[in-house]
């Protein structure tokens, strides 16, 4: 929960437009270092994914390889 000592020092540190309005001002720099973190985290996911399925098809393809042969 956010208190009022909080919400009043965001409005201090930001760049001085709107002050004491209590608009939202959002923190675009934390929001892109979330959305890269995010992303980075999706990418490395899609490899495993990725990974897997490769080795699944090549094992897939090797046992039906294998059968032929017999």
């Amino acid at each position: 929960m956010v208190s009022r000592e909080d919400s009043e020092a965001e409005q201090e540190d930001g760049d001085g437009e709107d002050e004491g309005s209590g608009a939202f001002t959002p923190k675009i720099d934390e929001l892109e270092n979330l959305l890269e973190a995010y992303f980075v985290q999706i990418d490395g996911t899609l490899n495993k994914l990725f990974t897997v399925r490769m080795f699944s098809l090549f094992d897939g393809y090797s046992s039906w390889r294998n059968g032929m042969k017999n």
